[in-house]
């Protein structure tokens, strides 16, 4: 392995420690105790968020296949 590799792997490392203590000290503050409440927000969510996310999953599914059926194939 080279500098270069080791550096970039050391980054990723570095970030994905930062998401983990992130996602720990966010999770205290809420006070969300069970998976049932991380996955309802304690029922604690506006309906402007939750319009957004519905609007951001229905983009999200149909962009991600694209329109496969207008598509040509190139072989």
């Amino acid at each position: 392995m080279n500098f270069r590799m080791t550096l970039e792997i050391l980054i990723i490392l570095l970030y994905l420690a930062a998401m983990l203590a992130i996602g720990f000290i966010v999770q205290r503050r809420s006070g969300v105790e069970t998976s049932k409440g991380y996955l309802v927000a304690n029922r604690n969510v506006g309906p402007l968020l939750i319009g957004g996310t519905l609007f951001a999953t229905f983009w999200g599914g149909g962009t991600l296949p694209g329109d496969a059926g207008e598509r040509p194939i190139i072989w």
